[in-house]
């Protein structure tokens, strides 16, 4: 019974008892009075479940301090590790924090404890102004071990960044050779401490210049541009005299900066160039999804997201910080900033404006402004929920809004920055016979271009549907433009994941590149919604590797339409919305080298998968799935191999009152991804088409 009823059932039994007994009404009162206390946050971090107890993290850093002392160790020696991890985030934003830090301290060392709690425990604690000896003195040994950095890469990292100020030069460039290494399973963590303090390492400039042999990766010479383009100052170019110093521009002192985001120079997915209500913007999508943020930062999907600008104080002076932003509901309403290594942020659950383009007055803990420099500040958007939306940042001068500022973009040409490519397309994985639209974009930091051409290529057996080069030209005083493809997915293809490649070529014949992960979803067959005690069920269950005569007229492709933006399988897109159901799916793929290959899976609720009948890789118990990756190494032999699913979800009621502006708990979604690791596609895996009958076909 829903708590309101609770409360009127209960006045009314104890106005027709109280003339009964006393005892009837003391009763009644106990009763009225458990009913009030079942909604405090201490009764709830007592008795709640693990979604309320994880609900309420959110909650404690907007409580006084004395709950907070009272709530969080309760919360932080929970049971359940989704509900510690959000604990974890909860102490780091809140003013009692530092008292139970010795309580995060033993997850860290704690051998029992699981990866992402460990690794979350010491990112809170590395986070703290003085980090504490004892954290120091357990992590440093270890970060040199071939095993503790596999296993703890976000860990070893941000212990780097936390003692740079102390580093010495060796110390420093060992951190550049390891962002520059392939074989290091830190170097994608280290690649992000370099940039965010890039002027600590302007003594590395060699080590860089190194990465843009020919022989390293695409990535590799793109992370070294970029370190090259924030150290030097740069036009474009993967060559060392492709570089050379320029001025920076100036602006009067006392007026606003205002910088349009989607002129960002280094934009990764899940951010992508958007447009909404007609306004062209930044935009994330899925990557991010509200709870992933407290559970594993960054760690939470392959596809994040981050973007890079560049900020000028006009003048030495003390700034506010606004974002004209538009949010989709309250599970997308949060992002975060850093500006030179300090973090901005936003959490106005209670008052934010939903579905409009409004002021966001942005905050560095309690400042409610930041006193800067004179000059250029690097700044690195972080994805926090998906579903935020952001057109303009303003750099205004203390006491001032932005409704009273003249907040027109004039262009910053800024050569510190390169040019650079990025996409946005319909869909990131295709499905067979299908055509999708493929938009490339070119940001220029120069006037001096003004046009070019753009040439495709798409990874096979994707196809470019009519002409692979467009000639392209900038508006005046814009530094971006697009042009749209057309990428066509042949009907039977055997497909896997590739990368979609674009390159523009200016009058001079100075060229630049870019890429995309695109790749093909593997043809699915499924049953639909199942009821956990139906007979359809029990019998197609019994075997982990059906075989192709078990497919029977139970079995029918997977709708089209339930495929999503970002390579997710949404079943409520699919079959409309579900609670207490099983699906189960079936696919082929196939493996032209032998090797161990990296698993990833997201899955809301709870999903098993299967490959030639031995368990692969499984998100096994229920609770925040969406946002929540798991990952797992599998051996897979030369040859085809069958793929079985077993996915549930869960009976959540959606979200009531307040709430019910969120997301729904019953978003069901399932991602399966097999690659070299994290960013780096497995071109040798690819999917192969399933054979359907004419009758299930049309089913």
């Amino acid at each position: 019974m829903p708590r309101q009823s609770s409360i009127r059932y209960i006045k009314a039994v104890g106005a027709k008892l109280a003339h009964r007994s006393p005892y009837i009404v003391i009763a009644a009162v106990v009763a009225y009075a458990l009913v009030r206390l079942s909604g405090t946050a201490e009764y709830t971090a007592e008795y709640g479940d693990a979604r309320r107890r994880q609900d309420l993290c959110r909650a404690v850093p907007e409580l006084p301090a004395w709950r907070q002392k009272r709530l969080l160790p309760k919360l932080l020696a929970d049971e359940e590790d989704d509900v510690r991890l959000s604990a974890m985030t909860a102490a780091q934003r809140s003013p009692a924090a530092p008292e139970v830090d010795e309580i995060i301290e033993d997850m860290l060392v704690d051998e029992s404890a699981s990866d992402d709690v460990r690794t979350r425990a010491g990112e809170v604690l590395l986070s703290r102004e003085n980090v504490s000896d004892d954290v120091a003195e357990f992590i440093e040994p270890r970060a040199e071990d071939p095993e503790f950095r596999r296993r703890f890469p976000t860990l070893v990292s941000k212990y780097s960044e936390a003692r740079l100020a102390k580093a010495t030069r060796d110390e420093k460039r060992a951190i550049v050779t390891q962002s520059l290494n392939e074989r290091d399973p830190t170097r994608h963590d280290m690649r992000r401490v370099v940039l965010d303090n890039i002027t600590a390492f302007g003594e590395c400039r060699d080590l860089f210049v190194d990465g843009l042999a020919e022989d390293r990766p695409f990535e590799t010479q793109q992370y070294a541009i970029a370190a090259l383009t924030a150290v030097d100052g740069a036009l474009r170019g993967a060559h060392a005299d492709d570089w050379k110093q320029r001025e920076l521009p100036t602006l009067e002192p006392g007026k606003p900066f205002v910088y349009e985001v989607e002129w960002a120079y280094d934009i990764r997915p899940n951010y992508h160039i958007t447009e909404v209500d007609g306004v062209t913007c930044l935009g994330l999508g899925e990557g991010a999804g509200g709870i992933m943020h407290w559970l594993k930062g960054e760690s939470g999907t392959v596809d994040v997201g981050t973007a890079r600008l560049n900020l000028l104080a006009p003048a030495d002076g003390t700034y506010n910080l606004w974002a004209r932003v538009y949010f989709m509901d309250k599970c997308g309403n949060s992002f975060g900033i850093r500006i030179d290594g300090g973090g901005f942020a936003n959490f106005p659950d209670s008052t934010n404006i939903m579905r409009k383009w409004h002021w966001l007055h942005l905050r560095r803990g309690e400042q409610s402004a930041i006193h800067l420099a004179k000059g250029l500040h690097r700044c690195r958007l972080a994805a926090w929920e998906d579903g935020v939306c952001i057109d303009k940042l303003v750099l205004a001068p203390a006491g001032e809004r932005p409704e009273r500022l003249d907040t027109r973009s004039a262009v910053f040409w800024d050569a510190s920055i390169p040019s650079c490519l990025s996409f946005n397309l319909e869909t990131q994985s295709q499905t067979r016979g299908t055509t999708q639209y493929a938009t490339v974009w070119v940001r220029r930091n120069s006037p001096d271009l003004k046009k070019g051409r753009i040439v495709l290529e798409a990874p096979e057996p994707f196809q470019i549907v009519g002409d692979a080069e467009h000639v392209v030209a900038f508006a005046p005083g814009n530094p971006l433009l697009r042009t749209t493809y057309r990428v066509r997915l042949p009907e039977g293809a055997v497909a896997g994941e590739g990368y979609l490649v674009a390159t523009y070529t200016d009058e001079t014949g100075a060229a630049i590149e870019g890429r995309f992960i695109l790749g093909a979803h593997y043809d699915w067959l499924c049953t639909g919604p199942l009821s956990p005690i139906g007979n359809k069920l029990r019998s197609i269950g019994r075997t982990m590797e059906p075989r192709d005569a078990d497919l029977d007229d139970r079995w029918t492709r997977y709708p089209v339409k339930g495929y999503d933006s970002y390579r997710r399988l949404n079943f409520e897109l699919a079959y409309g919305q579900l609670r207490n159901v099983w699906l189960l799916m079936v696919a082929d793929i196939f493996v032209e080298k032998e090797g161990t290959y990296q698993a990833f899976l997201t899955a809301d609720d709870i999903a098993y998968v299967f490959i030639d009948g031995r368990g692969a890789i499984a998100q096994p118990s229920g609770g925040p799935g969406e946002g929540r990756m798991v990952t797992n190494r599998v051996m897979l032999t030369r040859g085809r191999h069958r793929v079985f699913v077993r996915h549930y979800q869960a009976d959540f009621a959606d979200p009531v009152g307040p709430h019910a502006v969120r997301h729904s708990f019953n978003h069901c979604v399932f991602k399966l991804l097999i690659r070299e690791d994290r960013h780096t596609p497995a071109t040798a895996i690819r999917g192969l088409p399933m054979t359907v009958s004419k009758d299930r076909q049309r089913r």
